[in-house]
């Protein structure tokens, strides 16, 4: 179960830091006028670092990350 626990978490890590970098990416790019778009992509920002940090540590092997996600 160990195994599959760590492959989750790398796949999980890889998508959202894909994610992540197409999301800031695309807000450096654009720049956002509206405030509300703004906090909309913070918010999905946050939530994908988030889970690129929970994918990290259910790569290490740490208990509580397999009942964050």
């Amino acid at each position: 179960m160990k195994a599959t626990h760590r492959i989750l978490g790398a796949i999980w890590m890889t998508v959202c830091v894909y994610f992540l970098v197409n999301l800031v990416e695309a807000v450096y790019r654009f720049h956002p006028d509206r405030l509300d778009t703004l906090s909309i992509d913070l918010f999905f920002a946050l939530l994908y670092l988030a889970g690129a940090t929970a994918g990290f540590y259910l790569l290490i092997g740490r208990r509580w990350a397999e009942y964050q996600l």
